[in-house]
């Protein structure tokens, strides 16, 4: 999961000259682009406006005192503008743990469908290959790890910034501080918005690449699924998502900013490292990509991250799926890095019974 920087955002630019490359600190990179992002897009009229700090606001309705504009859906209607894509499945033969788009089934019921994705508007993973589509158009639900309404938005929006009068300097200390103001000017964000938010939100932010697109995957897939008029579901809420980074350590999250903050110079390539191995469909290679930064003296704080970040979700998430995939004709679109694993979504629908087989 990673915050999306479309919640709290300035348009300064700024420049950063940082620290040799720690190459763990890759491990974020992964969990921010293969962990579905919390999304501030909603399927009814959002009105935005900025504060005097620059701080952007987000309601139902608009502000009384201040000129707001709506939020600008991109993809709200299913349109067929992805191109065909005629490739062939992976073979029969595959991997149980090769492919990003699955069946669940349980007897003779009617199949559900599991997608793994990746928060990314690249071309290459927002036209949606075949299989991707046939599922979706077939399926008669959709269920993300979170819906993404205006409610969910403001409460999300809210829970970026520090509380009490509370800032981020008193919280990284000045020299860290002034390495995040700088990191954070490349993405967008002046200094004044950047001393309200919480560590957590920043780590988010400095995980990826400055976005190119104002969509990305599972944003498309929502809306295709609101415009076909399937009934939408949510695994979790937004205050559980929120909890998921609020209830880590404060000196935890202050160590994986000083290691994303060392591995900035190879977040790009990294990033298309990480596409590359979506593209491939391999979830052993993603999680053998995820296993190799997890050596070396300081495993702790990252084991701690994971087990928070996926695998204590994995349970809630597989807990929560069982009624709708005993219905059957669901479609479940989930981070891909939730699938792979013993303590993976794959692993964990089989043991509950269910008949789990590759399908692209």
């Amino acid at each position: 999961m990673s915050i999306t920087w479309r919640i709290i955002r300035s348009t300064e630019p700024g420049c950063h000259t940082r620290k040799p490359a720690s190459a763990r600190a890759g491990l974020l990179v992964l969990f921010a682009l293969f962990l579905a992002p919390v999304s501030i897009d909603a399927g009814q009229t959002i009105y935005q406006w900025k504060d005097d700090q620059g701080i952007r606001h987000f309601s139902d309705v608009p502000a009384s005192d201040t000129p707001a504009e709506t939020v600008d859906h991109e993809s709200r209607e299913l349109r067929s503008d992805s191109p065909e894509d005629d490739s062939e499945p992976p073979s029969k033969a595959v991997s149980r743990r090769q492919g990003i788009l699955w069946s669940i089934t349980r007897g003779r019921g009617e199949p559900n469908y599991l997608l793994g994705t990746i928060p990314s508007g690249d071309d290459r993973v927002m036209a949606f290959p075949t299989p991707v589509r046939n599922a979706l158009q077939h399926a008669r639900s959709f269920t993300m790890e979170m819906i993404p309404d205006a409610a969910a938005l403001m409460k999300l929006s809210s829970a970026m910034l520090l509380q009490d009068g509370q800032d981020l300097r008193s919280i990284l200390g000045d020299a860290l501080y002034s390495e995040v103001v700088s990191g954070m000017a490349e993405q967008g964000f002046s200094e004044p918005v950047v001393l309200r938010l919480k560590p957590w939100v920043v780590l988010s932010m400095l995980s990826t690449p400055r976005p190119k697109s104002a969509s990305f995957m599972d944003l498309k897939l929502y809306h295709s699924a609101i415009a076909k008029g399937k009934p939408v579901f949510g695994l979790e809420t937004p205050e559980e998502q929120i909890a998921v980074f609020d209830d880590i350590s404060v000196s935890d999250q202050i160590h994986l900013i000083r290691q994303i903050l060392d591995q900035r110079p190879n977040i790009t390539e990294m990033t298309e490292q990480i596409l590359q191995i979506y593209l491939n469909r391999d979830l052993d290679a993603m999680l053998g990509f995820a296993e190799s930064y997890l050596t070396g003296a300081d495993t702790g704080v990252t084991d701690r991250f994971m087990k928070r970040l996926n695998n204590e979700r994995n349970h809630r998430m597989t807990d929560r799926l069982i009624s709708r995939l005993q219905e059957g004709g669901a479609f479940v679109a989930v981070g891909a890095l939730h699938l792979p694993g013993p303590e993976g979504l794959l692993k964990l629908l089989a043991d509950k019974g269910f008949e789990v087989s590759p399908l692209y």
